[in-house]
């Protein structure tokens, strides 16, 4: 690509619109209002059936809601001054590029703090409603049911989705924003996998107890897939607009991180409680657990073997997809000339 037709293309996605900023504070609004419904809903819950010494939840709510402002705040003022600063700026002030794409990459940076406080405090509130057993005694019907603490549960997809959309600002069908399409589907398929494994909890409409520690277990690992979402967070600052991508140690770990927290040990939990129990489980679920297993496997190989279509310069040390190697940007720190350490192409590997 050359350097003219990347600035022509910058140009286009940077221009500032008032629709797109519209939609951009609806989605930091809305987000703020989804946490401030499932904080409310958790601690009428805990509140109502364990006294109203829980209330000291508030405080920790409070927090949440101040850092997640603060951040989406922050971060739009900071979309809409780079946007202003780019405008103002000649084309071929190649700082004001370097800047552009910077600061797509260390946007990310406020979102995974914003998730790791969030899912903190999440998880906490999800391990006291069960292990002081409110989920038994939520009436099964009623509008303030089971279904509201489902609801709540639910709630931790499109909040995701919605901090995700809040901190980047990238050009549609940009390699970036594909990614970041993908991971806001992954990740909402993961929250709901979640909430469907803590629901086997719900005595009142599974009519089955478990064991303490398959109890204690089962909670352990429904909360701790919420804080994996934070590892492609932090990926994505790896992530520039000149075609840098992830490491191959990195890729292997985010993918080890899910099979051993998220997809194995709910396989395992599913089918012991189905075979071994014989309860009801989500079989559409048992079913994502085995693919995306095989599917994290297979992409762990395929990073160990070399069979990835990444490039590593030797000059920056910086990973790049094959064909983004010549960005405008890389270009700048780097000289034009470099070659890069080839990896195997899919004309290669077909040879």
């Amino acid at each position: 690509m050359s350097p003219t037709r990347g600035i022509r293309r910058m140009k286009y996605c940077c221009g500032s619109s008032r629709w797109r900023t519209v939609i951009e504070i609806l989605s930091r609004v809305l987000c703020i209002v989804l946490v401030i419904i499932q904080a409310v809903i958790f601690n009428y819950l805990l509140v109502t059936y364990n006294g109203h010494s829980w209330l000291g939840w508030i405080a920790v709510d409070i927090i949440v809601l101040v850092g997640w402002s603060a951040t989406l705040i922050f971060s739009h003022v900071r979309i809409v001054r780079l946007r202003i600063n780019y405008d103002d700026t000649s084309a071929t002030d190649q700082g004001a590029i370097r800047l552009r794409w910077k600061r797509d990459v260390d946007e990310m940076m406020y979102a995974v703090t914003s998730w790791l406080v969030y899912a903190a405090a999440y998880t906490a509130k999800i391990a006291a409603l069960f292990v002081t057993e409110v989920d038994n005694r939520v009436p099964l019907t009623g509008v303030y049911g089971l279904n509201v603490l489902k609801l709540a549960m639910a709630l931790t997809a499109p909040i995701f989705v919605l901090l995700l959309a809040s901190h980047h600002d990238v050009r549609p069908g940009s390699p970036r924003a594909n990614y970041i399409k993908s991971l806001a589907a992954s990740v909402t398929i993961d929250c709901f996998d979640s909430g469907i494994l803590l629901s086997t909890l719900f005595v009142a409409e599974n009519r089955v107890e478990f064991s303490f520690s398959l109890e204690r277990l089962v909670i352990a690992f429904g909360c701790l897939v919420i804080f994996l979402p934070a590892i492609p967070l932090y990926g994505m600052r790896m992530m520039g607009s000149d075609g840098e991508t992830q490491s191959k140690l990195f890729n292997i770990v985010h993918a080890a991180c899910v099979i051993l927290f998220a997809d194995l040990p709910y396989f395992a939990l599913r089918l012991y409680i189905w075979f071994m129990l014989g309860n009801e489980v989500s079989v559409v679920f048992v079913l994502k657990n085995l693919m995306s297993l095989v599917g994290g496997v297979k992409s762990i190989v395929e990073q160990v073997v070399g069979l990835t279509m990444i490039k590593k310069c030797p000059e920056c040390r910086k990973t790049f997809n094959t064909g983004e190697t010549d960005g405008f940007d890389h270009h700048l720190p780097c000289h034009p000339g470099i070659v890069m350490d080839d990896v195997p192409t899919t004309e290669e590997i077909a040879m």
